[in-house]
């Protein structure tokens, strides 16, 4: 037998081992070129909001850096960053502000060279206070899991416009007011995007945001009528929100005008969906207008009748209303047709001299905060 024919049959495995082992050195040394790139685009990102930040009046300490990263991934983790500076209000005041964290990651992917990602890992805090308004400090505290914001990679501080995406697949959030109130929630797969143009005429929009929520859980502190199932959380939330931009950017003296364009969520037995709008003077209270519409009023009764919680007489009134319904309209159409009294309900909602009424009917009274 030949021996070339048996000697070809290793020869040609060594040569594909060594293909592979070259191909994979080049993969190796593709990715560290990559990633030294990437490093230098995130080190250039951060010294530009720095260098942004200050420029602007802020004191920024990044703190200690640790670099990293994985296949096709360059990272720059911060510890403990601080950030002090002021911020304006939509009523045209101004707060000082102070944030802190355990770590922010920065972090820049191959795969998408042209967005930046943040991630905020451990806890996290926001301190708001006016000098001039002592006693209405405000902080709020947060910590939770995948907590991440994507980011154009050449935006810089004082753009005129720019655009942001955020997540967080849990999200525990205290906030402290004024007094030493304390409310603390835990949303759930939270998701939302904004835009922001500071030159935008009255046809556009000078903020614009949308955000939703699968599950937020409200505070144990808060009380709830007895019956109701899942009573302490909202589920499916839902914000859509934008600002006009003016006719002349250069005035601040015009009040701030807030469109909410869809409020949307269920609690309990109830679905509750708004819209409307709210004027922000630069002094005084504000004033707006909405239209909340509610579902499900009927089965609310009727659970909180059964519980206890309601005279059972109210109960009898909303199933005498249901069962006069369906005398007057016959059977129902569909199978699966609402009860009268859990059709939806559209309520006029007005907001004057920080006050909140019901067509003509004051029902609570709000405080503003001042500017």
């Amino acid at each position: 037998m030949p021996l070339l024919p048996l000697l070809s049959g290793p020869l040609r495995h060594a040569r594909r081992t060594r293909a592979l082992g070259l191909a994979l050195l080049c993969l190796a040394a593709a990715d560290g070129v990559a990633w030294l790139a990437a490093q230098r685009l995130l080190d250039d990102a951060l010294r530009g909001w720095t260098q942004g930040l200050a420029a602007q009046g802020w004191t920024v300490q990044p703190g200690p850096r640790r670099r990293g990263g994985s296949i096709l991934t360059a990272r720059i983790t911060l510890t403990s960053p601080r950030l002090f500076g002021r911020i304006g209000t939509p009523a045209g005041g101004s707060r000082t502000v102070l944030w802190g964290g355990d770590r922010l990651t920065l972090s820049l992917s191959a795969l998408h060279p042209l967005s930046l990602r943040l991630g905020l890992e451990g806890p996290q805090a926001l301190h708001l206070s006016d000098p001039s308004r002592p006693g209405q400090d405000m902080a709020v505290r947060w910590q939770g899991r995948d907590v991440l914001g994507w980011f154009p990679l050449g935006m810089v501080p004082a753009g005129q416009s720019g655009r942001a995406i955020w997540s967080a697949a849990l999200l525990d959030l205290q906030i402290l007011g004024p007094g030493g109130q304390d409310a603390a929630f835990r949303l759930r797969d939270v998701a939302g995007h904004g835009l922001w143009n500071g030159a935008a005429g009255p046809q556009g929009s000078r903020l614009a945001l949308a955000m939703t929520c699968a599950r937020i859980d409200l505070p144990l502190s808060w009380p709830m009528p007895p019956g109701l199932p899942d009573a302490r959380s909202l589920r499916d939330a839902g914000l859509v929100v934008a600002i006009p931009g003016r006719a002349d950017t250069h005035t601040a003296a015009a009040p701030t005008t807030v469109l909410v364009q869809d409020a949307r969520t269920r609690w309990s037995t109830l679905a509750l969906h708004a819209v409307g709008r709210a004027d922000l003077p630069p002094d005084g209270a504000p004033v707006g207008e909405a239209t909340l519409s509610v579902e499900g009023v009927g089965d609310t009764i009727r659970t909180l009748a059964q519980a206890g919680s309601l005279s059972p007489d109210i109960g009898r009134v909303a199933a005498a209303i249901d069962h006069w319904a369906a005398i007057v309209a016959g059977p129902p159409g569909r199978p699966d047709a609402p009860a009268l009294t859990d059709r939806r309900i559209t309520l006029p909602l007005r907001l004057r001299a920080g006050a909140l009424f019901i067509g003509a009917v004051p029902v609570a009274t709000l405080s503003t905060g001042g500017p």
